[in-house]
């Protein structure tokens, strides 16, 4: 492989300290921009001559010299193709209605085509005033000629950050102007490693590296070993563990005997007789899976009566029921929000309206924790411009175990025509009587949208919408994470079914998860919390796994929640209360964290 002249050294200062050959890995690759025989290799050269070639490479192309580089410069698509990383490509390669299949064979016409775009004219025109390249390009009547200069300038815009490449990688790519500008950000997240590990191993100076893995597996080795270190050092690194869960909120983990006070089975009922026969029952008489998606064959007869008691419960008109509660945000938000509209978020919500608010690809706004001020002055600023407008939050934060006030929310949301949707995966079945957070004194609160998941109180799996008819028929027409997941086992739904009857009819079961919270929070001095849910917060990560740990020695297996699930700085124990846990148990587990926590 040959690489010579300012075009191969401005690749390795602009491909962020990237060598050439690294950049554009293998094939025959030459480049002539500027005095014959004037040539730079990559390696070991100092940044400043690097800077210096570079510059003069783009006085070369911004002077309209590029008819004569059109005819110097040979590339090979495929060569550029496989230099990029893979997840590079992946945000990057996005092929323009309006141009042919290149498979056609039509090459010729294909790139004839692609100098007309309307795309490609903005960039030129931006690049090169009086479109000079448009001219040279048209010129050029060799395919390998014009598919060389459209990757040769394409690597380079790339590499600069400013444009984004989109295309086919048999023919070559399409630069499409700075209005999409993907490029920088992908290019920034792959290359942030290396670039910090260059710059503190040779300043100044390119660091030499051997010729790219092109199967992929050498890269992807090295860029997990390096986020799993990181992971380590900053005690953040989480470990799956075999875990026998047992009646009582007894647990077995790594030969240890436990009392769970970690688990979000709130009323044990995964373990009550009644909704494991319901199980049972359903699996030997419907088998064990569903068999294909809701909309296909696997919309047992069990979903019916679930969604119906789902409805019952919360007080709404129909319910739809998805694979699980995270299956459910990422469908139902992106399905209701496009990108004229607008979507203002509680910034402690669950992760998963976090990635439904992304997919939707609309403006979106976190505003700060029950910051109920901040958010009526959004929507007065706001929602004029949008469509739309949703307001997502929790009816009861996970990390936290409090309550969003979902009868001001209401009143804010429809004095501005926003839609208040709510996730009540940590509501239902532990406060209001078991109808969750929906409710307020027993009332109930008319939101408009109420998710939840089957994970939680109810012991089973799934996750839902409570809603209006017309709603829930939109979301089993067009949200994506429910048509095209496969629908859940028999065993499932009749095991939710059952669960939601002793939900609505015991009510003995459904106070006491909130009773143990408190009795333990009034023995430690704490606010008494809202729901199941006490977080004793440390702040240190490490230090919140040392705790953890110790009250493991003691018996008890509490959750150990650090960053990015919860803010920097804000790690803590989150234990959760059962209707399973005794008194007794709970009165020892207080007694254990003030011994390994003596004063806080």
């Amino acid at each position: 492989m040959a690489i010579d002249g300012p075009l191969a050294s401005g690749f390795g200062l602009i491909g962020r300290y990237r060598s050439a050959e690294r950049l554009l890995g293998r094939g025959d690759i030459q480049g002539r921009i500027g005095k014959p025989g004037q040539s730079s290799s990559p390696n070991g050269r100092k940044l400043n001559e690097q800077a210096n070639l570079t510059a003069r490479l783009m006085k070369a192309t911004k002077s309209c010299c590029i008819e004569e580089a059109t005819h110097s410069v040979r590339i090979d698509p495929s060569a550029i193709v496989e230099a990029f990383p893979t997840t590079f490509l992946g945000v990057l390669i996005d092929r323009p209605e309006e141009a042919p299949n290149p498979r056609s064979n039509k090459s010729d016409r294909y790139y004839a085509h692609l100098t007309k775009d309307r795309h490609l004219d903005r960039f030129l025109e931006s690049l090169l005033p009086g479109r000079t390249l448009t001219k040279a390009l048209s010129t050029i009547t060799n395919h390998d000629d014009r598919a060389a200069m459209v990757c040769a300038l394409t690597a380079l815009c790339v590499a600069m950050g400013d444009y984004t490449a989109v295309g086919d990688s048999r023919y070559g790519w399409i630069i499409l102007p700075p209005r999409r500008r993907y490029a920088d950000w992908a290019w920034r997240a792959i290359c942030r490693n290396e670039r910090r590990e260059t710059e503190e191993e040779a300043p100044g100076e390119l660091r030499t590296q051997a010729p790219a893995d092109f199967s992929g597996v050498g890269s992807l080795k090295n860029f997990s070993r390096s986020k799993l270190q990181r992971l380590r050092e900053g005690h953040l690194m989480r470990t799956m563990i075999a875990t026998e869960r047992r009646p009582r909120a007894r647990t077995r983990q790594q030969s240890d005997e436990l009392i769970s006070f970690a688990c979000n089975d709130y009323l044990g009922l995964s373990h009550h007789p009644a909704v494991v026969a319901a199980s049972r029952e359903a699996t030997e008489k419907y088998g064990t899976g569903a068999g294909a998606s809701r909309l296909i064959t696997g919309n047992n007869p069990l979903y019916a009566g679930l969604e119906t008691a789902l409805a019952e419960i919360k007080n709404t008109e129909d319910a739809v029921v998805f694979g699980s509660g995270y299956l459910a945000n990422i469908g139902v938000v992106p399905t209701l929000a496009a990108r004229q509209d607008l979507i203002l978020m509680d910034e402690l919500c669950h992760a998963c309206l976090h990635a439904g608010a992304t997919l939707a690809r609309c403006r979106t706004i976190r505003y700060r924790h029950l910051d109920l001020a901040e958010l009526s002055g959004l929507l007065r600023e706001l929602r004029p411009t949008h469509r739309h407008c949703l307001v997502l939050t929790d009816g009861v934060f996970s990390m936290d175990g409090d309550r969003a006030p979902v009868d001001d929310l209401l009143g804010i949301c429809q004095k501005h025509d926003a839609w208040l949707m709510t996730d009540d995966a940590h509501g239902l079945g532990v406060i209001e009587n078991g109808c969750g957070s929906g409710f307020v004194g027993g009332r109930a609160v008319p939101i408009p949208l109420q998710m939840g998941t089957l994970s939680k109180a109810v012991g089973a799996y799934g996750g839902y919408l409570c809603t209006n008819a017309d709603v829930a028929e939109l979301i089993r027409n067009r949200a994506r994470s429910l048509q095209y997941a496969t629908g859940l086992p028999p065993g499932t739904l009749a095991a939710a079914t059952a669960a939601l009857d002793l939900i609505a009819t015991d009510r003995d079961l459904v106070r006491k998860p909130l009773e143990r919270a408190r009795r333990f929070a009034h023995r430690l001095g704490l606010a008494a919390p809202e729901s199941p849910i006490v977080p004793i917060v440390l702040g240190d990560a490490r230090r919140t796994m040392q705790v953890a740990e110790a009250l493991r020695r003691r018996g008890y297996l509490v959750g150990a929640i650090r960053p990015p699930t919860v803010p920097d700085g804000t790690a803590r124990l989150r234990l959760t209360f059962s209707a399973v846990h005794a008194e007794e148990d709970v009165d020892r587990l207080a007694t254990a964290v003030e011994e390994v926590l003596p004063g806080r």
